[in-house]
This record gives C-alpha cells, sequence and structure tokens, in this order.
C-alpha cells in the first residue's frame, strides 16, 4: 500500500524515554481527540496514546493523558479522562442504541464501586503552554471539554460555572484577572485568552517582583479575661502553709505580632501581655502578701485549617514573664518579722501555652492556657502558676516582607 506526500506533515512524536522522533505525521481530522497517530520514517507505524506521551502535527501538540473506563454488570460503559484516580470531564452511558449523561443518581451508583475498572490513554490537543496550561478533548457526545494542568491536570466543569471558580484558584496570585475571570464564557477562545494573559503576568516584572514578598504579617490587639491559679507549698522555720491555692479573674490586654507561611497554614507569632496580682492574706499570727506584676512575652507556633471564611487555628509555645514588681513576703506577728517570699525570684521564668481559636477577617477569637512552675532556694517554696485566658482581639494591619 502506498500513500501521497500530502497524507503527510512533517512534525515528532515524545516517547516514553522522552525522546523526540521526527518524521511525517498523518493527516489525519483530529479535531476530536485522536485514539492513534501513524508516523512514517522508513516504515509506517502506528502509535495510541499508551506507546507514547505526545505528539506535534500542524501546529498542534497532542498530550497522551490517562483515561478510565468502568464496565458495569449490564455492560455500560462509562467513560472519564482523569489524573491518578480522580475522576474530572463528563460521565456517559454508551449503549448500543442510547447515549446520556448520567444523572446525579446514576453517578452515585458509579462511585459506589460496581463497575470493573480498565485504564486506557486518550490524546489531549495543547492549546497553550506555560506556567499554567490549557487542554482539550471532545468527549462522546461531541462537547469539547477543557483542561488546566499545573502539576496536575484539572477539568474545568461548565456546570454552574463552576470553571470560573476553579480559573480563580489557579490564578489567585494575579489578582487583576479575577474580575475578568467572572465575564467569560466556557469556550476556547475566552479560555485561551485568560489563560495566555496569567502566563504573561506570571512573566512580569510585576510579578517577580510581587513573588519576592512571600512573607505576611500582622500587628493586632487582644483584651481577654484571664482566671489564675497560685499554688503554693512551703515548710520552713518561720511558718508552715501547704497547698495554699488562690484563684482571681484578672484583666490581660495583649499586643502582638506574627507572620505566615507555608501558604498561610503555618502561623509564628510574638505577644506581650501585662499581668499583676495583689492579694493580702490576714491570720490570726501572721499575714501573707502577694503583690507582683510582669510582662508575659509569648513566643507561639500555630497550624491554620483555612476555610472559606473562617479559619481555625492550634498551637502552643513559651511565655517568659518579666517581673516589673516582685514584693511578696509573709509577717509573722508574734516574731514581728518579715519572711521574704521569691526574694530570690529570678527575674524571668519560663512557662508554655496552649493556644487555640478562630479568626474571621480582622477579628480573632482565643482560648489560651498557660501554666509555670518552680522551686526558690531561700524559702523552700514551690511554686505552680495556671492560668486560662479568653480573649478577642483585633488585627490592627497586614503587610508583607
Amino acid at each position: 500500500m502506498t500513500f501521497s506526500q500530502s497524507e503527510y506533515s512533517f512534525g515528532y512524536i515524545i516517547s516514553l524515554e522522552n525522546d523526540t522522533i521526527y518524521g511525517s505525521i498523518k493527516n489525519d481530522d483530529y479535531s476530536s481527540s485522536p485514539k492513534e497517530v501513524t508516523v512514517k520514517q522508513s516504515d509506517i507505524i502506528t502509535f495510541n496514546p499508551s506507546e507514547i506521551k505526545g505528539f506535534f502535527v500542524n501546529n498542534s501538540y497532542y498530550q497522551s493523558s490517562i483515561c478510565h473506563l468502568y464496565k458495569s454488570e449490564k455492560d455500560t460503559l462509562i467513560t472519564s479522562v482523569s489524573t491518578d484516580g480522580v475522576f474530572v470531564g463528563s460521565y456517559y452511558y454508551e449503549t448500543s442504541i442510547t447515549k446520556k449523561q448520567v444523572s446525579e443518581k446514576d453517578t452515585a451508583f458509579f462511585s459506589t464501586g460496581q463497575f470493573n475498572k480498565i485504564e486506557t490513554a486518550v490524546f489531549l490537543r495543547r492549546i497553550i503552554s506555560g506556567n499554567l496550561s490549557l487542554y482539550t478533548t471532545i468527549d462522546n457526545t461531541g462537547k469539547e471539554l477543557f483542561f488546566l494542568y499545573k502539576n496536575v491536570y484539572q477539568d474545568l466543569l461548565e456546570k454552574n460555572n463552576i470553571f470560573k471558580n476553579q480559573l480563580k484558584s489557579q490564578m489567585y496570585d494575579c489578582k487583576n484577572l479575577l474580575s475578568k475571570i467572572d465575564s467569560i464564557d466556557y469556550s476556547e477562545s475566552d479560555l485561551k485568552n485568560i489563560v495566555y494573559e496569567y502566563n504573561k503576568y506570571i512573566k512580569s516584572d510585576a510579578f517577580q517582583q510581587n513573588s519576592k514578598q512571600k512573607v505576611d504579617y500582622y500587628f493586632g490587639l487582644l483584651f481577654g479575661t484571664e482566671y489564675i491559679r497560685l499554688n503554693f507549698i512551703s515548710d520552713f522555720d518561720y511558718y508552715d502553709f501547704e497547698g495554699l491555692t488562690r484563684s482571681k479573674l484578672s484583666f490581660s490586654p495583649e499586643f502582638v505580632f506574627g507572620c505566615s507561611l507555608l501558604k498561610e497554614h503555618l502561623n509564628l507569632s510574638i505577644g506581650a501581655d501585662y499581668f499583676k496580682y495583689y492579694e493580702l492574706l490576714d491570720y490570726d499570727d501572721s499575714y501573707i502578701l502577694f503583690d507582683f506584676k510582669y510582662i508575659r512575652v509569648n513566643f507561639a507556633a500555630k497550624y491554620v485549617f483555612k476555610t472559606k471564611n473562617i479559619n481555625l487555628f492550634i498551637g502552643g509555645g513559651i511565655n517568659n514573664a518579666l517581673s516589673l514588681k516582685n514584693d511578696n513576703y509573709i509577717y509573722s506577728k508574734s516574731l514581728e518579722k518579715k519572711i521574704p517570699i521569691w526574694d530570690t525570684y529570678e527575674k524571668s521564668s519560663i512557662g508554655i501555652n496552649l493556644i487555640t481559636g478562630i479568626n474571621y477577617k480582622r477579628f480573632i477569637i482565643q482560648y489560651k492556657f498557660y501554666r509555670a512552675s518552680g522551686i526558690k532556694n531561700v524559702t523552700s517554696i514551690k511554686s505552680n502558676y495556671t492560668s486560662n485566658t479568653l480573649s478577642l482581639g483585633i488585627i490592627l494591619h497586614k503587610g508583607k516582607f
């Protein structure tokens, strides 16, 4: 059998080993998704999509992609282009006499797995290539379907204009295009233009400058009610108290600075709040004074679970309490002697904190648990300090650096 030269055009194929092999590609009708390609060199060879990675002819490149076929007990065939087992595109029954789109009920049945899975491959025509690539194929009803590619394939769903939100999620780093997406149609020309503009922006100097600003930062102010619990255990010559526990509500303002990493899922923050405690305990033979003030510096790492409107965060860290005032003592009435408590108390005390809360726009609701403990040598006082703080806050400023 012989072929005239007009039946072939110069092109190439990409082998499974990524080798580029040039030759004459048969001029078949590739307007619909081709199931095979014929190449003429010294011999005439036909390749299907599972045997090569793609081919180029007549200014168009066709990429090999996985396709799943599902055959039910009734010999109904359902096809879908997919990547890594994720179903994309449209699903259809295909029988000898009917061809109809699968309904939501049928799709639910389809998801139960009552089908025998067969893997094959198809060629997707590449419309535009770049940081974000656009591909197309024709389904078995003649409808054109479109796919984005950025690390993985993602089908663009026409129903209810879902494809517009899909485009926005892929082009989030080009805010100027987001409003344009709302006015486009599910067509090759519109999708090609918007993807072209996005790729052009990615290569621009403006994007390169903005891409260096990878860290978001913020300043915030929180006001909270703190439930404080102090526990002291001591045994010494002048006075003996064991298991003395004091509880009190306190007002706790806090200033916080933080930054977001890992696509805003990891949040690192440093904050400072003011804490004071005053109490005079009068007993028959003595009285005890607690009067101390601290600036607590809080270091925390939080993981953020992002949703559409509200972000949930959970994390923990350390607190370093810096002493501003420390006037604490026991006064023995019978001995007329003042016995210092925490006389050699360190200028700072390290504790741990656990944090959880929600963030809505610029508003924060936060719960924090804090605990610190220590042994003071002079008076052999063991102290434990815990607090539970519920705070409301606002982010005063956001920026990038």
